[in-house]
């Protein structure tokens, strides 16, 4: 048991410093399957496998939330990075045709920028009714629980919950200036920021609230999963990045606006409108995390301004 969650440890480090960056734009007019069910039966096949080999090993729910993170982790950067692993699940760019493809016609495509013959090619797949990056999965898993570590700091010295929401965005901020963002691809994900807020809100839920996910049997004082794990819950369209646009530096703006700029005829298409529109009209409300990033953004702080970078300017301003 031991030596097994020491090596999903080792196997998880080395994603922390690499991140595959997905261009959402290039699937655009690519069919996808909904993924829901699937990714669904992922996490919580992987999330009862570890609580079934704790046994009886007398841990906090903390730390086997620990541990639940080690092992999600590295399905997420197995997702992320291994070529069609768990190919039932439904992604693009998925065939080698396609791939050639993104080669040639993505912003990230090695065809592009020499920079990018070294980066992995980030996927799109299509769940809780939404399209996203394989790195999404990764950030909600693994930089939302070092995220949700600041925020659990918060609320254990008794601050306020709004604090704590802070505290761990502001940590999620820091990574998108520096090594998964800015430093890594020259770009500032707000995507990303979602997808580690929402990581906080899950990790919060293995062991807070009044129904935690995790819980102790009084019978065999053995941990139980509920089982409960649901996207819905947490995926919103703030993951998809052609509609919750990124920053990029001026070097990779240069030529990712050029390439956006020649996909303005699909932004006019009846399909992608279409879902725009319902993206639009989603049924909850902006989390917390948004709700902050817009506070910081009307003051000019911490974060850059997006409003530039939306593919409605890009097409506004493209040269007939």
């Amino acid at each position: 048991m031991g030596l097994r969650l020491c090596a999903w440890l080792c196997l998880v480090l080395p994603s922390f410093g690499i991140a595959s960056e997905t261009d959402q734009y290039f699937a655009w007019d690519k069919p996808l399957k909904d993924s829901t069910s699937e990714l669904n039966a992922l996490v919580n096949q992987t999330i009862s496998g570890v609580v079934r080999a704790v046994g009886e090993q007398n841990l906090s729910c903390h730390s086997l939330s620990s541990l639940i993170r080690a092992a999600l982790a590295l399905e997420g950067w197995k997702l992320e990075f291994v070529s069609n692993y768990h190919s039932e699940i439904d992604r693009v760019p998925f065939s080698e045709s396609q791939k050639e493809e993104f080669d040639r016609e993505s912003f990230y495509g090695s065809e592009v920028d020499f920079k990018n013959r070294v980066m992995p090619k980030g996927q799109t797949v299509l769940a809780a009714g939404v399209r996203f990056g394989f790195d999404k999965i990764q950030h909600f898993f693994s930089t939302g629980f070092r995220a949700y570590e600041r925020y659990r700091e918060v609320i254990e010295r008794q601050g306020t919950e709004e604090e704590a929401v802070k505290a761990a965005v502001d940590y999620g901020i820091s990574t998108e200036w520096r090594y998964l963002g800015m430093w890594s691809s020259g770009v500032f994900s707000f995507g990303d920021l979602e997808a580690d807020y929402q990581g906080v809100r899950f990790y919060s839920s293995l062991c807070r609230g009044e129904k935690p996910r995790l819980t102790k049997s009084k019978a065999d004082n053995r941990w139980q999963y509920d089982g409960s794990f649901d996207f819905r819950d947490y995926v919103s369209p703030a993951w998809d990045e052609s509609y919750n646009p990124s920053v990029y530096n001026h070097r990779r703006w240069v030529f990712t606006k050029k390439i956006i700029q020649k996909r303005c005829n699909l932004l006019r298409s009846n399909e992608i409108q279409s879902q725009r529109d319902r993206y639009r009209n989603w049924s909850t409300p902006p989390s917390a995390s948004m709700v902050y990033i817009e506070s910081l953004l009307k003051q000019g702080e911490k974060v850059p301004d997006p409003t530039l970078y939306s593919v409605e300017k890009v097409c506004e301003e493209r040269i007939p």
